[in-house]
């Protein structure tokens, strides 16, 4: 039974149905479904070359900035992008459990849906005024160092900065490079300033400077940004 519900048609227009929507729009192109749908019948329902269609289609390729990250997505991309490391869990308040729970402080603690179908993945679920908070309060958390404290390593500010002398503008311009991946623009550069408090101009000389000392603030913006928000 299990054999036949898995080669159904209909299942693999649904599974084709949530790849597209968790990965490309919410507003879900008809022919790329039916492409995927296809494929997943023909490799007799292996996933992989399903998965190689969906990231070689035009729409996937446009699709960057067109999803807002889920709750678990967000926890783990700021994770990475502020190079914590996270220990084996050895008490209740441990880093691996936070991390966990800050799924639920976002809107949709992980693991805890009762539906078949998973966790939401459209856009509208994640633009609360519940997540947006959770959202701002973990950023600021990690990129300051404050929480969690238990089983987790964080990076010495002074290890953001590429060498000294540099100008807090070079300094924004490297951090979205390795936070955000990607250049910074005149919007970023000006979030980093308004929040920091710091001109661009300013020449940061050593690991004792301001900006060196509050590099969470620096981090703490990017990371509320669209370009962390959205994948």
């Amino acid at each position: 039974y299990l054999r036949h519900l898995a080669r159904h048609p209909d299942t693999a227009r649904h599974l084709a149905t949530r790849l597209v929507t968790a990965f490309v729009s919410d507003d879900v192109p008809g022919a790329l479904v039916d492409r995927l749908a296809r494929t997943y019948l023909e490799h007799d329902t292996a996933i992989a070359p399903v998965l190689t269609e969906l990231v070689g289609s035009r729409a996937f390729r446009a699709s960057a900035g067109a999803k807002l990250r889920t709750a678990e997505e967000d926890v783990v991309a700021t994770y990475r992008a502020l190079d914590v490391e996270v220990l084996p869990p050895l008490a209740t308040d441990t880093a691996a459990v936070v991390m966990l729970n800050s799924t639920g402080a976002l809107g949709w603690r992980f693991g805890s849906s009762s539906r078949p179908d998973g966790a939401p993945i459209v856009n509208q679920r994640w633009t609360s005024t519940v997540r947006a908070l959770g959202s701002l309060e973990m950023h600021w958390n990690l990129a300051n160092r404050y929480y969690p404290v238990s089983d987790v390593g964080y990076r010495d500010p002074a290890s953001w900065a590429p060498r000294f002398p540099i100008s807090y503008r070079e300094l924004v311009d490297h951090l979205c490079r390795t936070v955000l991946a990607r250049r910074s623009t005149d919007g970023l550069l000006a979030i980093a300033s308004t929040a920091t408090g710091i001109a661009l101009d300013t020449v940061v000389t050593d690991a004792n400077h301001a900006a060196v000392t509050g590099i969470g603030r620096t981090l703490a913006a990017l990371l509320d940004t669209p370009e962390h928000w959205y994948r």
